[in-house]
């Protein structure tokens, strides 16, 4: 059971995003510019990838980490999920589309279903810290917006709110530093490497999903 809900869930949720991704024009044609057959290989790719990462993390989970309850570390999987799908589609497209941010809440919505069920004794203080987390990374990433005038995207402040209904306030705190610092350290290559310039635009989910993912390997929360 604990195996279907931590692995298998997570999985199902990922093909459920790539297939909505899919459906975007604005994506074909972005994949499709100088090779038809272009955007097949890099997607099949990039979702192999995907899977035997979230496998690789959902066996580090269960096997080490046995005394967290089952939804809680669901609810961490298939939030990577959904940001191994932001990720590509960001770095691609420099968007994170709205449709998989209301894919991600809907899935948020039918875990908090199985929590009424399973998890009524805790569920309070656990949806507490959730929307302390949501709210908590709106209004600093609203601060960041006045002293720092297009310093981050609507997209990702709508991302990270998303994240902190999974996450809640103090994973989403470590997972937040893990991508600022990997971030910084990405940018700095690019630039020593002259393939970005100071004005350009990175995308910035793909940092979040590589020190999201570190960050619950590492210590699994």
């Amino acid at each position: 059971m604990r195996v279907l809900c931590v692995i298998g869930i997570p999985i199902v949720t990922l093909f459920i995003s790539y297939w909505l991704l899919s459906r975007r024009e604005q994506l074909d044609s972005g994949l499709c510019k100088k090779n038809p057959d272009q955007k097949q290989k890099l997607v099949l790719i990039y979702i192999i990838v995907s899977v035997c990462l979230l496998v690789l993390l959902g066996i580090r989970l269960i096997w080490y980490c046995p005394d967290q309850g089952v939804l809680f570390q669901c609810k961490r999987m298939v939030c990577l999920s959904l940001l191994f799908a932001a990720a590509f589609v960001d770095w691609k497209e420099q968007i994170i589309p709205n449709r998989l941010l209301v894919a991600g809440l809907s899935f948020r919505l039918g875990l908090a279903v199985a929590e009424a069920i399973f998890e009524r004794d805790t569920m309070r203080t656990t949806v507490l810290s959730e929307l302390i987390g949501a709210v908590g990374i709106f209004l600093i990433c609203m601060v960041f917006l006045l002293l720092m005038k297009n310093s981050i995207g609507m997209g990702d402040i709508k991302l990270f709110m998303v994240m902190g209904l999974y996450l809640g306030i103090y994973s989403m705190i470590d997972a937040i530093m893990s991508s600022l610092i990997l971030a910084f350290f990405w940018a700095v290559i690019l630039l020593l490497t002259h393939k970005k310039g100071k004005k350009d635009v990175l995308p910035f989910a793909p940092a979040v999903l590589a020190g999201t993912y570190l960050s619950i390997f590492l210590t699994g929360i």
